[in-house]
């Protein structure tokens, strides 16, 4: 059976900061179970390579992994392992150095991919994969790290769903605005806003907020126009904020 490269998940929990919303609200996503596709299509090791083409094409997908008759995981075919094909004439990559210096076991495996026409002969046989209980920000982390756009998820080595970058933005369409949250007193919402600027990694802890039904108004130093965006952000982002004014003023850091 062929090798897997894992993603195993960090034990720890991730809290919103400061999100407060009513019963009503959508739940968070924290983990891949939260989004990912549970009906997952597949093919198995023998499967002609025109048919795994087709069933990229119909089901509008970019990979399906390949299992075994009991739902192992053998691999993946994405679109890009059928892309250098003899039948499209792009099978050879056009780079002279790689053609001099690569032995004939490797010209071997590229006569393979690009001749073979089974899914097995095609597959990337040592996929990422990653389990239902990694937490969102790992995930997210790991398809940016390795320009991914697609994994299988593995409970042992069955598969038993996948997650893309599309299900990532479709839970954020699912998500109501902050703002919409409803109604919030001016006193809740400056409490509320002034303990998320302390929160703020960098620090900024001499800026004043003032709140009046629902509008808040920031004045204070900033260092850069990054943090004073930083700034809109967090306040756009609190419950109950109608709108945003700015007397914020840049000071740079001293320098010796």
């Amino acid at each position: 059976m062929a090798e897997v490269v894992h993603l195993e998940p960090r034990r720890r929990t991730r809290v919103a900061e400061g999100d407060s919303g009513p019963p009503s609200a959508p739940a968070i996503p924290a983990t891949v179970a939260d989004i990912m596709t549970r009906e997952v299509v597949s093919v198995l090791p023998d499967t002609p390579i025109h048919e795994v083409a087709n069933m990229l094409l119909e089901k509008r997908i970019r990979a399906v992994p390949v299992t075994d008759s009991k739902g192992h995981l053998l691999g993946v075919v994405s679109e890009a392992d059928l892309i250098r094909r003899v039948e499209l004439g792009t099978d050879e990559d056009g780079s002279w150095w790689r053609k001099v210096f690569r032995d004939a076991s490797t010209a071997a495996v590229d006569y393979v991919r690009s001749h073979g026409r089974r899914a097995r002969h095609v597959m990337t046989a040592r996929p990422v994969t990653t389990t239902a209980d990694t937490p969102l920000h790992e995930f997210a982390r790991a398809l940016g790290k390795r320009r991914l756009r697609w994994l299988p998820v593995i409970a042992g080595d069955h598969v038993v769903g996948v997650v893309s970058r599309s299900d990532l933005v479709r839970a954020l369409a699912r998500l109501s605005a902050p703002g919409m949250a409803g109604p919030r007193s001016d006193e809740a919402i400056r409490k509320d806003l002034e303990a998320r600027i302390r929160r703020i990694p960098w620090g900024l802890r001499f800026i004043d907020v003032t709140v009046h039904e629902g509008d808040v108004n920031l004045s204070g130093p900033v260092r850069s126009a990054a943090e004073r965006a930083a700034l809109h952000v967090v306040a756009e982002n609190t419950s109950g904020v109608r709108g945003v004014e700015d007397q914020l003023f840049t000071q740079p850091l001293a320098t010796a």
